[in-house]
């Protein structure tokens, strides 16, 4: 078990050198795997605070590796599509995701709904609280 921990901290110290910082490196891991999302959901996907994903987003966005377009009062983030390295990009997120984040230890990052449930509809399975 300890060894598992170590490889998984391991893997993660090295996306975090590949993208700066952690905070960085959850962004990119979130918008890979959901291809789009809000400030609000990334914070909550990984624990962290509003104020640190919007001002790790907009880094990314000055840099030209991520793109965001806003709907309404919402912004919404995603991978640039007219970065030269979207593809390979997310290809590696993707390979990390599958690799390193188990569904056990990240439930709340699995269990984002990406469309609106029926009104009324009873909570079943993982959200049941």
């Amino acid at each position: 078990m300890i060894f598992i921990l170590n490889s998984i901290n391991i893997m993660l110290m090295e996306i975090e050198k590949l993208f700066g910082n952690q905070t960085a490196a959850k962004c990119l891991i979130f918008l890979g795997r959901y291809d789009e999302g809000t400030a609000p959901e990334i914070a909550g996907a990984f624990g962290l605070e509003r104020p640190l994903i919007f001002l790790q987003l907009r880094k990314l966005e000055d840099a030209g590796i991520v793109a965001s377009r806003k709907i309404s009062n919402i912004r919404l983030y995603s991978l640039n599509p007219r970065s030269g390295i979207r593809n390979e990009l997310k290809a590696l997120l993707e390979k990390y995701i599958e690799l390193n984040m188990p569904h056990e230890k990240y439930k709340d990052f699995y269990l984002i709904r990406r469309r609106p449930r029926r009104p009324g509809k009873a909570l079943k399975g993982a959200y049941e609280k």
